[in-house]
């Protein structure tokens, strides 16, 4: 099966003769009707950078980067695919439940496919950067609160492995280091450095 405007291009009539050169148009032109059956149905179960959708479907549909190119193309002329809508919305939820911050929001939206500079105003309007000592403090806060009982540094609440895994975490989720200190000083273990 191909599509209507693939036969009408290709000026597809019955009884017309069939010519090796037209057998292999009609072949690309299924190829490209199934590659893109196969992509609205993966865009159906959740959205996807167009970057993604081309790899998947010279991957798992046996079309060449060129058809699956031109079938991204449609997709995204049709309003299927949108890099910029798909970078708001992951990094509104990167930001949202993984608490990241705007440097590593960008990073995984690079590595999913979005172009750098719309991954980084994405990632900007998800998690600002004026907002990033609040968001930090409001983590390090949840992940290692004060202990309610005075500690003498050796139990499990001691400051310095307080301090150590607050930054070990923000660390993790992409905050830079003058955030972390930051956050330290403003809970009062930032002395605890050798710990």
């Amino acid at each position: 099966r191909i599509l209507r405007s693939a036969a009408e291009a290709l000026r597809l009539r019955e009884g017309a003769a069939l010519t090796q050169e037209r057998a292999d148009a009609i072949r690309d032109a299924a190829l490209e009707a199934t590659a893109r059956t196969h992509a609205l149905r993966r865009l159906a179960r959740s959205d996807a950078t167009a970057a993604s959708l081309r790899r998947t479907l010279v991957e798992r549909c046996g079309i060449d980067e060129t058809g699956a190119a031109g079938v991204v193309k449609h997709l995204v002329a049709d309003g299927w695919v949108d890099d910029a809508r798909y970078a708001r919305d992951r990094a509104a939820r990167l930001a949202a439940e993984r608490g990241l911050a705007g440097e590593a929001i960008a990073s995984i939206l690079v590595e999913e496919g979005v172009p750098e500079r719309v991954a980084s105003r994405a990632a900007a309007a998800a998690a600002p950067t004026a907002m990033d000592a609040s968001r930090a403090l409001a983590i390090a806060r949840s992940v290692a609160p004060p202990s309610k009982t005075p500690s003498k540094g050796t139990g499990r609440d001691a400051p310095g492995r307080r301090r150590a895994k607050i930054a070990r975490t923000l660390a993790a989720k992409g905050f830079d280091a003058d955030t972390i200190s930051g956050v330290l000083e403003r809970l009062g273990i930032a002395d605890d450095l050798d710990a």
